[in-house]
């Protein structure tokens, strides 16, 4: 008697969860239950969702035989084929427009399919989803067509393809940029060549008076100025603002911000609904767990008690020469009644912590430490192969 559309964290549902491991069987048995297809977890994702984005093709295929709704929007708009074209899985986006998923279906910011095509160069799904009628040039809500988010990131494969298929290279956003002005503010040379190829305006002007030109030499790319030089006219017309002298703001489309359903969401894990993250921080456990010699100090030890004691590790022996590098200091240390021996190497100081801006700082750079103190000065310890 256990509920088919129990929910766990999160909100998801046995459903959600058979979806994102591939259990087809499990999957098929909570349908012929009763389970619901159209249970959404706490972001808005239905069951659909996590199978378009894992390219469950199988249990997808059985989620739409029960009824799932093939454009269910998520709590930000995204459907079902917004995530299976930016994961690039052709065959699913094509099963889902064969079950009526609306291609040029726009998010809450305005983003279609095809805008997340642009953005990870997916001219594979951008092939099907123009075979089934959708628009290559339409705009999110702050102007950006998909060749503007293609040039933002670089893509020159669905570049090429937005052109061929007829793509406005000059294409204007709310503010006045163009596909040019965006590659040429992302340091995109070789993208920079091919919309210029491609007949794109080379003097075209933001809102705010700038040309891709100008924001090359803000931004300093080189290669980028190389190629507008040549083309562009130094002309200001009078219905044009002046540039902008203030310190250049960069400009970005919109972008997906979803949260996705991790392996561990129904183990109890963070409290969140969890992507895939590039970057995390070590704590200091884990720091202290590494086992090697990048982190020579005592990670664990309070700074706040330790701000006025500093020890190098034995492995590092003394640099000579050292002592006269600070040589130029001494005068003003014997002024401050502070002894020369108070800065030998392997040797506690036991004094009184001086106060000014720097009392400590810790930097990991996996793989090296620095640690610093004030003592009239900064001392850094740089271990080796740091």
């Amino acid at each position: 008697n256990a509920p088919v559309d129990a929910q766990g964290k999160n909100g998801v549902t046995p459903l959600h969860v058979a979806s994102h491991y591939d259990h087809q069987n499990v999957a098929l048995l909570l349908l012929e239950k009763g389970a619901s297809p159209h249970a959404t977890a706490k972001n808005g994702h239905t069951p659909l969702h996590i199978a378009a984005r894992k390219n469950q093709m199988s249990i997808a295929t059985s989620l739409l035989q029960y009824g799932a709704q093939a454009n269910a929007e998520s709590k930000a708009g995204f459907t079902p084929l917004h995530l299976s074209s930016q994961e690039g899985h052709h065959e699913m986006s094509a099963l889902l427009l064969e079950h009526k998923a609306n291609p040029d279906h726009q998010a809450r910011n305005g983003l279609t399919p095809m805008h997340l095509c642009a953005q990870e160069d997916r001219v594979n799904v951008a092939q099907v989803l123009v075979k089934h009628g959708a628009d290559t040039q339409a705009p999110t809500k702050a102007g950006y067509t998909p060749l503007h988010v293609a040039s933002h990131f670089g893509q020159a494969n669905m570049i090429r393809y937005l052109l061929q298929e007829g793509a406005d290279v000059n294409a204007s956003t709310a503010i006045g940029y163009t596909p040019l002005h965006q590659a040429a503010q992302q340091g995109h040379c070789h993208i920079v060549n091919i919309l210029l190829e491609n007949n794109a305006d080379p003097n075209a002007i933001t809102n705010n008076g700038q040309t891709s030109l100008k924001i090359a030499q803000k931004l300093g790319y080189i290669s980028v100025l190389d190629s507008l030089k040549p083309v562009t006219e130094a002309v200001t017309t009078p219905d044009q603002p002046p540039p902008s002298e203030e310190k250049y703001r960069v400009v970005a489309p919109e972008a997906m911000h979803e949260t996705f359903m991790s392996d561990s969401e129904e183990e109890g894990g963070e409290d969140t609904v969890l992507s895939d993250q590039p970057y995390r921080y070590l704590t200091v456990d884990e720091m202290k767990s590494l086992g090697d010699d990048s982190l020579p100090i005592d990670v664990t030890r309070d700074e706040r008690h330790d701000s006025n004691k500093m020890a190098l590790s034995s492995e590092f022996p003394p640099t000579a020469g050292l002592e006269d590098s600070i040589s130029p200091q001494h005068a003003s240390m014997v002024q401050s009644g502070i002894s020369v021996t108070d800065f030998a190497d392997n040797i506690n100081i036991e004094r009184q912590s001086h106060v000014g801006f720097l009392v400590s700082f810790l930097v990991d750079a996996r793989g090296g430490a620095m640690r610093g103190c004030r003592h009239s000065g900064v001392r850094i310890i740089v271990p080796p192969r740091s």
